[in-house]
């Protein structure tokens, strides 16, 4: 299986979660994180010391496990592939 990796500490984000810095052509850009990745591409995530997270970023993941979508910032809804879609 195709992976996702992500190590979590107490100074993770909710930001952190889903979109990490990268330089391109010498520009800092956003890109998607690991974990939007991992849900994206139907790919397994490893979270490594997710026992450090915050509060609030273990109440996003348990959020992202119970109704298996996550709504983004930029205002993506990002769902596993072939997912109904929501409610309403």
């Amino acid at each position: 299986y195709e992976r996702e990796y992500m190590q979590l500490h107490r100074d993770t984000t909710v930001a952190a979660l889903t979109q990490t810095p990268a330089l391109t052509d010498g520009k800092l850009v956003w890109q998607d994180s690991p974990l939007v990745r991992a849900i994206t591409h139907g790919r397994a995530l490893v979270l490594d010391e997710a026992d450090k997270a915050s509060l609030e970023v273990v109440c996003v993941l348990r959020s992202l496990l119970e109704e298996g979508r996550m709504l983004l910032a930029d205002g993506r809804r990002v769902a596993p592939v072939g997912s109904p879609p929501p409610p309403g």
